[in-house]
């Protein structure tokens, strides 16, 4: 499941229990960043803590969520990438451009308004 909560003119993506993105549900993170993107905000952080594995064609739609996120001006960061992923984003030449960072306390930040 992915929530996400509004802070600080930011918004925090969560993953709950998703140790996967994959085709089975890649579409329900596409439909929340959209739903987030209505909102405005200057930075989406994406907290991928817990995720092993992320298929190619979930990357392909991030890719894309990453460029309508800079359509509208808002920074998308990827937080908290276990090593198994990491691995992954190293292997995508679209990833290279992308922003990674280490926010350990991502979901503690967030003032929890689930939107999904």
């Amino acid at each position: 499941m992915f929530s996400a909560g509004y802070w600080n003119n930011l918004m925090v993506i969560n993953t709950i229990n998703v140790r996967r993105i994959s085709f089975q549900n890649i579409e329900k993170l596409r439909t929340l960043v959209l739903q987030v993107l209505k909102n405005p905000c200057t930075k989406i952080i994406f907290d991928l803590k817990g995720v092993k594995f992320i298929d190619s064609a979930s990357f392909s739609i991030i890719d894309e969520l990453v460029d309508i996120a800079r359509r509208h001006s808002t920074t998308f960061v990827f937080a908290n990438i276990d090593e198994e992923v990491q691995e992954l984003f190293e292997l995508i030449p679209e990833t290279k451009s992308y922003r990674i960072e280490e926010i350990p306390a991502a979901k503690e930040k967030i003032k929890a308004e689930v939107l999904v």
